[in-house]
């Protein structure tokens, strides 16, 4: 199972320190590999200078690549503010789709206990996501994560490594995805393209995304 999972990424990340503190709500929409469909949508509510809480509901609807499954997800947690870093720990819970052997579909739901890291000032921004899922149906936990660092090289223009993993405790790693963003900021978004390479599978995976502070 790949999950994708919340947080403000470089849009938010970036101006959140610039202003005064106030509500946040941001916009984001990814086209996973499969072309599977990812919208979300966060709003924190900035309780202070350093604190608020942020919420998220995102969900993904199927897509060509069956390791990737429509899913219905909501997330929230306290959000600390300390300079241009952001730590936000998150308590999710999320419905599944998939395929069963008889063809039809199976329902399966997890707690996930979260937490991102953000740091973004001047050119650079650094993020790391990790989740722990739990199981509703006592299958096995497993970890998601994703590390990344990107800088503005010219222009609205940054690049920078990413990597991405599932990793099990009963089998080790399932997925282990190492490439890199690029990225372009324009007046009414930002769009972003992440490409790598899953190791395990000695395949090409790919994320389009777009993010737009509403």
């Amino acid at each position: 199972m790949h999950r994708v999972l919340a947080s403000l990424l470089l849009l938010a990340a970036s101006t959140a320190h610039a202003q005064e503190p106030a509500d946040f709500s941001l916009l984001r929409l990814d086209v996973e590999d499969g072309f599977a469909f990812h919208p979300w949508v966060y709003h924190e509510w900035r309780l202070s200078e350093r604190w608020g809480i942020l919420g998220d509901v995102n969900f993904q609807t199927p897509g060509l690549n069956p390791r990737f499954p429509p899913f219905a997800e909501l997330d929230v947690g306290p959000v600390l503010h300390v300079g241009g870093l952001q730590i936000n720990p998150q308590i999710g819970f999320d419905i599944v789709w998939a395929d069963d052997d008889e063809g039809g579909h199976s329902r399966a739901g997890d707690f996930i206990a979260q937490l991102y890291l953000i740091y973004a000032w001047d050119r650079l921004n650094a993020e790391s996501w990790n989740l722990y899922f739990i199981p509703f149906d006592g299958s096995d936990h497993f970890y998601q994560m994703r590390q990344l660092v990107t800088v503005r090289v010219a222009w609205e223009l940054s690049l920078g490594p990413h990597i991405e993993g599932t990793f099990l405790p009963s089998s080790g790693t399932d997925r282990f995805a190492v490439g890199g963003d690029v990225g372009y900021r324009f007046p009414w978004g930002q769009l972003a393209l992440f490409m790598a390479g899953e190791m395990k599978r000695d395949v090409l995976e790919w994320r389009l995304t777009y993010l737009r502070e509403l």
